[in-house]
């Protein structure tokens, strides 16, 4: 087993398997799930770890597609952002999966955005192994978010979801 990464602070990478429940460690996931999870982020209360899991293979099965989660901090005070450090995240976790190109992959996001530069070289990587991409977003998709999104092939929003810019910063 390997150990999660922590970048920029706040934004914490892991990959949860339905057998282990602990925070803060990579796993293999034998459904294809794919979670990049923000270690601070909590969307209104704690749902159990099943749950989630549960919830995001139904969503697989209704979308006949492979999920990523990708969320940052969006809470005040704690904001954690879309950095280069995590495309190779993705890259590694893209590896994971049993087959290449997978027909369609989502991206489950949540973020206030970040550098300018992330989304092209995400949205590029993620095209490399789907032959579809996707993007859902439940809630709000920022600046850098809302580039990513604007990448995919499909966009499907919450009816009270929201996307547009924010800061637009390029280093």
């Amino acid at each position: 087993m390997r150990r999660g990464r922590r970048l920029n602070g706040n934004n914490f990478i892991a990959c949860y398997s339905a057998r282990f429940q602990r925070r803060g460690k990579i796993w293999n996931c034998p459904s294809e799930t794919r979670i990049l999870k923000s270690s601070y982020i909590r969307m209104g209360h704690e749902m159990a770890f099943t749950n989630r899991i549960s919830l995001i293979k139904k969503i697989e099965e209704l979308r006949q597609s492979t999920v990523i989660c990708y969320l940052t901090s969006v809470r005040p005070n704690l904001a954690a952002n879309m950095s280069e450090d995590a495309v190779r995240v993705f890259f590694e976790h893209m590896l994971l999966l049993p087959q290449r190109p997978v027909k369609k992959i989502d991206v489950f996001l949540c973020s206030n955005g970040g550098s300018g530069t992330v989304p092209w070289r995400l949205i590029s990587l993620l095209r490399e192994f789907g032959e579809s991409v996707g993007v859902l977003i439940p809630y709000g998709a920022y600046s850098a978010a809302t580039l990513l999104a604007l990448g995919a092939n499909d966009i499907v929003m919450h009816p009270f979801a929201e996307m547009g810019g924010k800061r637009p910063v390029c280093d």
